[in-house]
Parts: structure tokens; C-alpha cells; sequence
């Protein structure tokens, strides 16, 4: 029996199995909050902490089975998850806070004191969250650098049943950057049986990050109403709209950056310690999620700093408490140690580098790709080299130089501390054009040369910003909130000085969900206006700043409601046809202008596989090669003169017997050529029929058989 043409057993286990974990998470956050629960806060606090466990125990999880248990068949882990999330609810389940209580309550408090304006962003809010959990679902894999490195080695666990310590790609970042995007998606894969769901993390992400938004009102004095407008003003900037359909991870790092910053703040305000173990959950989900962290770290020590100072505590106090807790402390420091380390750690043990390859030499997104090729005497090694000589690659396309990757880690640390004051300039002589996202009202997630940021932040946080300057002199303009807003600020700061690149917004969406609740403070009670409003916006009627902001969420589901990834008929084909046949290939105008063949990869037989020829780490679209269930064996072939002779006027090449060899043992019938950027050398040989542009059968292999 099926549903939309997928076993309903598929449906039942995986909704049957995210039900219990997001359960049992919501139960240990509730046993974590116990202490402080019946807070004014204390519901929404337990719901954000649900999202946080969820996301770290289900990246533990798949991380233990796939590197230390070496399996990732879906009862193993599936049975682990049962085990334990059922076990959490045996022990815990009378300290939970009432759930649908509490929510009745939230939900009565909200029609005792909501305006026709609250009403009207909750229902478009609703709406939005519904629409989204649909785009997940229908939309595949659809970022090409998703499809270079932060999804693609998915397929490649899936397949090969664990998790190793190095994956033979062609992209350096698979072997240098976290790739726990990925292992979350294996997550999402192996109990649906299809990579429909692999787009999940992101949108758990997203309405972890909108509570934080609310919570973060909430905790700066703002009534439920205009947390709740505060909250959904953030949710619908269109990066966040596109961005939680997507397997990018920059949602996923900030979101625990935000929550590692408000939950330092309540420990302050509460005085509690109980906030200790959370905070450290979140630092390590921002290990977790990107490489990225590392700069986000010396902001929280400058604002746990500051929020010392406010509370006026000595060294000799913070010792002292330091001390009583050390067993608080070390419980949180294991935390973000397990959750955010092992990537980290893989690099420094295999690479001797905390970022791995990540910054290996060789990265070439644009030359052709047929290169000088050197083969040198040591056994089993040949080096694809550059020009330069700087080896970057083996014969199996796997183990760079480990004197190198350092060597270029060390460079780039120092080049980018030169350049901190000219990527600075850069920034902010174009920070007013990126935020202002003029003449790009067809957003795709890449956000080339704008924010995202949409017109909400553009007519409200710019404001914010001004006003967040001002109150450096003027006292008045401190609020409440000012310490997110001034967090936020210093934050993009060290992002200008050490980031200047035509997509580096998606990274700052931290910026506008700590500015946002600033500007709501600014504004007091929008309905009643009190000594406590800003005086200089208490003169816009608040119908008109609410009409303002309700008319910009619409703007932006208006112009993200249509993936504009594909055209719309595509999309309706797309959406039309079983979703056997919905690949990314299938779905992504870039295929379907460049490489129409492409559109037919999900025809071809997945028990043939398909080899991918690359070389010097440019990325390739590897992610395409799959079929929805990962069945298709896809394999990575460098481009070395032990299979190749190549000519660099006419791009073609002549493919010797030993490349013809490792097609016949490994059963590959398919061979691609094309490379990220377009460029696809022609294979001169009968034996190899081109059945589109860049895509070769191998008639040998079905002889051979």
C-alpha cells in the first residue's frame, strides 16, 4: 500500500521515529529546566532545548554507530534511538512541563491580550511553517555547493555502510569542512528509503531559531504580541524562507549561536546554573555545523565579559562559582566536546590541521580542467601537481600533503589578518546596497551579491541600527535589548574583517535576529505608548508601522512561495511525476540549460554505476549522479596519464587500457567528464558512445557481462 507512491511503512517508521525522539527531547529538556520551569519562560525555553537535543542526539547517534560501530543500517540505529528516547520518558516523563496545557495556556493568553495585527501575523506565520514542511518535502537537493560537498558524502556512508575518516572526492571541503549537514541527512534517508526529507535539519533549525527570536522579545520586556510580530518579521526574511528548505548549515550555526547567547543571558538574570549544560550544547552544535564557529567563539567570551561586568561581579566572585560548580562546568564543557568535536578531531588525527584540507592548495573553480599531470617514483603515489608543483592530490583522489594543507592554513591565517581592514572597507562601502537587496526579487538561496535580509529588515533594522549607533552617546536609546543589538553588531564586524565574498550574508543571519528585538524595544507598546517609547517613532501612527511590517511578510512569501530555482513549469512537471524521478538533476534549471541530459540521469539503470573523472579538487555536481534512493554506485576517477592522454587544444582525451580496466572491475557502464564550471572534455574512443553532452557509455562493460 503507498502514498504518493512511497510504502506507507516508509511514511509510519519515519514519522513514527522523529515523533518519539522529538518527544523524549522535549521530556530531558523539561528534566534539564526543572528547577526553573514554571519561569514565565519556562515553556518556550523547553521547547527551544527540545530542538537543541534533538539535533545533538541524533548527530551523536549517527556519528557513534557510523565511526565507532562501523554501521548505519537503519534497525541499528532506529533501535538505538527507541531504546534510549523510551528509556528518557520511563525516567522522566512526571518532570515534564504539561505540553498541551501549556500550550492551551499560551494560546488563551494570546486571545486575552492579541490585536487584530498579532492575529493576522500569527495566521500568515502558520501558514508559512505549513507551506515549508511541503517544500522540504518536495524540493530535492537544489544548492550546487550541496551538491559538491555538504551533502554529497551521504550517499557515500549510505553506501558504504559507516562512516571513514577520509572520502574520496574531489572536493576538498568534504575532507576538511563538518559535515554534520550530512550525517543529519542520513538520519532523514535511511528510515523514508529516499532523500525526500534530507532538507529536514534546516527547518527544525529555522522555528528552533523563530522561538529563540520570541524568546529573546520575551526576555527583554516586550509583551507576547510583539514578540510574537518581532519573531515572525525574522522568520519571513526571504534567507530564512529559502535557506530552511535547503541542506546548507549556515541557519544551523547561527541558530545555536543565538541560543548559546540567550541562554547565557538567563543564567545572568536567573542566576541559575542550570542554563550551564544547554549553553554547552549549543557551542558544541556550533562546532558541530561549520568551521565557522571558531569566529563566533571570542564574541560569547566578550559577552559572557560584559554581562559579568553589568552584574558587577569580581574575578574572585567568578573563581569562587566556578569552583562550586566545577561539576556543572565539566558536564557542559563534555557536552560541547561530544556534540561539536569530532570533526575537529578527525582533521588534527588524519590531517594534522584542525581544518583538514579545507584550505589545501589546488582549489580551482574556473580553469579547464585539463592540467599538467606529474606522476612521481614513490609506490602507489601519483600527484596530480599544478604548474606551481604544489601537490594536491593522490591517484585515489583522497590524501593530500599534509605540509602543504598546514603551510596553507597558515598563509591564509595570515593573509586574512592583512586583509582584515580592506575586507572591512569593502563591506561597509557595500553594506547599504547588499541589505537593500534592490533589483533581486527573485531570490535564490545562493544570495549573489545581496542579503537576503528582505524589506522587513531593510524598513525596520536599518532603523534599529541607527538608533543602536546613537545610543553609544545617547543614553535613551538603550534598551532592554541593546545587548543582543550591540552583540549582533560586534559580530558582523569580525565577519567584515575576516569575510568579503559575493555570498557572505547567508553566514550573518544572526545580525537581524538580534537587531530585530531592539527595534520592537525602541517602539515600546505599539497599541498603547507609554514615557518608555522611543519619541521619535511614537509620532508613526503604530496602525501604519504595523501595516508596514505586515505588508513586507507578505512581500516575501510572495516572492519566495515559487522555488525560482525552475522555471514554473518545470516545478509543476517536477512535482507531477513519481517521485522515483524526482532528482536534483530533474529539477535544476542548470541542467536543464547546460546539460538536458542531465534530466534523464534518474532513467539510466542504478545497478550500472557511474564514474566521475575530476582533478586538482574543483568541485563537480557529484550529489546529481544519485538516484533518489542512493542505489546508483557512484566513483571517483582523477584525471592521471595512467588513464588518460589528454590534448588541451581540442579538450578531448584518449582513455588507456588501465582506465578501461577499473571500469570493467568496478561494473561501471557510465563515465561523466563535465566539471563545476561547464567545461567537459570530449572522450575520443569507440568503445565509449556519447549520449549526451559529457556523459559516456562504456560498451565493453555489457560484453564483459
Amino acid at each position: 500500500m503507498n502514498f504518493l507512491h512511497i510504502p506507507v511503512q516508509n511514511w509510519l517508521l519515519f514519522f513514527g521515529m522523529n515523533a518519539v525522539v522529538l518527544v523524549a527531547s522535549y521530556v530531558v529538556s523539561s528534566r534539564i529546566l526543572r528547577p526553573v520551569q514554571h519561569h514565565d519562560r519556562g515553556f518556550v525555553n523547553a521547547m527551544i532545548v527540545a530542538g537543541l537535543v534533538y539535533l545533538a542526539f541524533i548527530l551523536v547517534l549517527v556519528l557513534f554507530f557510523g565511526v565507532v560501530v562501523q554501521t548505519l543500517n537503519a534497525w541499528w540505529i532506529g533501535g538505538a534511538a527507541v531504546t534510549i528516547s523510551v528509556g528518557n520518558l520511563l525516567l522522566f516523563w512526571k518532570e515534564r512541563i504539561p505540553f498541551f496545557s501549556s500550550l492551551f495556556g499560551f494560546w488563551q493568553a494570546i486571545r486575552a491580550s492579541a490585536d487584530i495585527w498579532t492575529w493576522l501575523f500569527l495566521g500568515l506565520l502558520l501558514v508559512q511553517i505549513v507551506l515549508l514542511l511541503v517544500k522540504v518535502y518536495i524540493m530535492p537537493v537544489h544548492i550546487l555547493d550541496s551538491m559538491a560537498y555538504r551533502v554529497l558524502p551521504a550517499p557515500m556512508w549510505v553506501q558504504m555502510d559507516h562512516i571513514p575518516n577520509v572520502l574520496d572526492a574531489p572536493a576538498n571541503e568534504v575532507n576538511g569542512r563538518t559535515l554534520s549537514i550530512a550525517v543529519l541527512a542520513v538520519w532523514y534517508f535511511i528510515f523514508f528509503g529516499s532523500d525526500h526529507w534530507v532538507n529536514g535539519a534546516q527547518y527544525i533549525a529555522s522555528l528552533t531559531l523563530l522561538l529563540l527570536v520570541y524568546a529573546v522579545g520575551k526576555q527583554c520586556g516586550l509583551s507576547r504580541g510583539n514578540s510574537i510580530k518581532a519573531a515572525t518579521l525574522f522568520f519571513f526574511m526571504p534567507l530564512i524562507l529559502m535557506e530552511s528548505v535547503t541542506t546548507q548549515d549556515h541557519l544551523a550555526i547561527n541558530m545555536a549561536f543565538v541560543a548559546s547567547l540567550y541562554f547565557m543571558r538567563e543564567a545572568f538574570i536567573q542566576r541559575n546554573w542550570v542554563y550551564a549544560p544547554i549553553i554547552g550544547l549549543s557551542i558544541g552544535l556550533m562546532f558541530a555545523f561549520k568551521n565557522n564557529a571558531v569566529v563566533y567563539l571570542p564574541i560569547l567570551v566578550i559577552a559572557l565579559i560584559w554581562m559579568i561586568l553589568q552584574q558587577r561581579l569580581t574575578m574572585k566572585d567568578c573563581l569562587s562559582c566556578v569552583r562550586m560548580k566545577s561539576a556543572t562546568v565539566s558536564v557542559s564543557a563534555a557536552l560541547a566536546v561530544i556534540v561539536g568535536g569530532y570533526w575537529t578531531l578527525r582533521n588534527l588525527v588524519v590531517f594534522h590541521n584542525p581544518f583538514g584540507l579545507l584550505f589545501a592548495p589546488g582549489v580551482n573553480f574556473r580553469e579547464h580542467i585539463v592540467d599538467t599531470i606529474e606522476e612521481t617514483d614513490e609506490p602507489h603515489r601519483q600527484f596530480l601537481s599544478e604548474v606551481s608543483g604544489q601537490i594536491v592530490n593522490t591517484s585515489d583522489g583522497v590524501h593530500a600533503q599534509v605540509a602543504h594543507s598546514s603551510q596553507s592554513a597558515m598563509h591564509l591565517m595570515t593573509g586574512l589578518f592583512k586583509k582584515s581592514l580592506e575586507n572591512l572597507q569593502d563591506n561597509l562601502a557595500g553594506f547599504f546596497s547588499r541589505v537593500s537587496d534592490v533589483g533581486n526579487f527573485l531570490y535564490t538561496p545562493v544570495l549573489k551579491n545581496i542579503s537576503g535580509f528582505g524589506p522587513q529588515f531593510f524598513s525596520f533594522g536599518m532603523v534599529a541600527l541607527v538608533f543602536l549607533i546613537l545610543s553609544v552617546v545617547l543614553k535613551r536609546y538603550r534598551t532592554s535589548a541593546s545587548f543582543y543589538a550591540a552583540t549582533g553588531l560586534l559580530m558582523l564586524l569580525v565577519y567584515f574583517c575576516v569575510m568579503s565574498n559575493i555570498y557572505a550574508y547567508r553566514n550573518f543571519i544572526f545580525f537581524p535576529a538580534l537587531l530585530i528585538p531592539y527595534f520592537f524595544t525602541l517602539l515600546g507598546d505599539l497599541n498603547q505608548p507609554d514615557r518608555h517609547t522611543n519619541p521619535v517613532l511614537a509620532r508613526v501612527s503604530p496602525h501604519f508601522m504595523q501595516g508596514t511590517m505586515f505588508f513586507c511578510l507578505l512581500w516575501s512569501f510572495y516572492f519566495t512561495c515559487m522555488p525560482a530555482n525552475a522555471n514554473p513549469i518545470i516545478l509543476k512537471e517536477f512535482v507531477e511525476i513519481e517521485p522515483h524521478y524526482q532528482s536534483p538533476a530533474r529539477y535544476l534549471r542548470q541542467f536543464n540549460k547546460f546539460r538536458p541530459i542531465m534530466r534523464r540521469m534518474d532513467e539510466l539503470p542504478v545497478e550500472s554505476g557511474l564514474a566521475y573523472v575530476n582533478s586538482h579538487q574543483r568541485n563537480s555536481w557529484s550529489y546529481a549522479f544519485y538516484d533518489v534512493h542512493w542505489k546508483r554506485r557512484v566513483e571517483y576517477i582523477p584525471l592521471l596519464k595512467k588513464y588518460f592522454q589528454c590534448n588541451s587544444e581540442d579538450l578531448t582525451c584518449l582513455p588507456e587500457e588501465a582506465f578501461k580496466k577499473r571500469l570493467i572491475q568496478d561494473k561501471i557502464m557510465f563515465v561523466n567528464t563535465c566539471f563545476f564550471g561547464g567545461a567537459c572534455p570530449g572522450i575520443k574512443d569507440p568503445e565509449f558512445v556519447e549520449i549526451g553532452k559529457g556523459l559516456y557509455y562504456f560498451r565493453r562493460i555489457s560484453s564483459a557481462e
